[in-house]
């Protein structure tokens, strides 16, 4: 890759951004055999999740669920923060646990079939995942 040490901060920024999306993609490629590649869509539509939606789209995934985590303690009837969370526990392999928050975020939000579609996505990484540990 290419670095300029000229120290401008959006070249500092886009470096730090890589480097944490790099070191979600070496632990997902430290606990899984095979290389991740699902891109499961973010809701959006609640505005209060805008900083933690960025987070997550940095690559800092524990800030964002950590954040996330403290938004639905205080909003804890929230679909959208539900099923964010759902994929941000599904994205660390925690398939178990995603699954319980994709149901909780789709029986509060019944009419979005794309938390359904996430969901499904979610069970069959678990089943690929359990057939590996066979």
């Amino acid at each position: 890759g290419r670095s300029s040490m000229g120290g401008q901060n959006s070249d500092e920024s886009a470096a730090r951004d890589m480097a944490g999306v790099d070191a979600v993609r070496r632990l997902l490629n430290d606990i899984t055999p095979l290389p991740v590649r699902f891109n499961v869509k973010l809701d959006s539509s609640d505005k209060g999740q805008k900083d933690i939606i960025k987070a997550a789209e940095a690559g800092n995934l524990p800030k964002a669920t950590a954040d996330l985590k403290a938004y639905l303690n205080a909003n804890p009837n929230n679909p959208a923060g539900t099923y964010n969370l759902a994929v941000f526990t599904d994205a660390t392999g925690d398939y178990t646990a995603a699954l319980g928050l994709y149901d909780k975020a789709i029986q509060g939000n019944p009419k979005a079939d794309w938390y359904s579609d996430a969901r499904q996505g979610c069970a069959k990484r678990q089943a690929q995942s359990a057939a590996l540990t066979e």
